[in-house]
């Protein structure tokens, strides 16, 4: 996956969410924890910065039967993840970073779990 799906994937959850988390820091593990577990390719795709529950229709129909649907918002009729293949594989990095960030947390408490993170790369 190119940084670029991933931001569209980001923004698009972003845009989607509410925003009740308190923080950027909460709002990042959130995304993890909802790619990780919660999207699901086969049913979901993103469209116009947000996240729909059906494959999409219209201008993008044409790549619906790729694993992973995320619509470019400068060319809605490119799938900027058309090259995507194993999105079970990004999704357990996605898992694996949320469980890793949640014992870091866990270890040291709320505050400046990201930042040990930070440290640590």
């Amino acid at each position: 996956m190119n940084s670029y799906t991933l931001v569209l994937m980001i923004s698009a959850f972003l845009n989607s969410a509410p925003t009740s988390s308190p923080t950027l820091a909460h709002r990042f593990v959130s995304a993890l924890r909802y790619f990780a577990d919660d999207f699901d390719p086969r049913i979901m795709s993103v469209v116009q910065n947000c996240i729909v529950v059906a494959p999409p229709l219209g201008p993008v129909q044409e790549y619906v039967r790729n694993a992973l649907v995320v619509e470019d918002p400068f060319r809605p009729e490119v799938n900027a993840a058309a090259n995507v293949t194993r999105f079970d594989e990004i999704q357990d990095c996605f898992r694996g970073t949320y469980q890793r960030l949640m014992r870091m947390q866990a270890e040291t408490g709320t505050g400046g779990f990201l930042r040990r993170c930070l440290e640590e790369v």
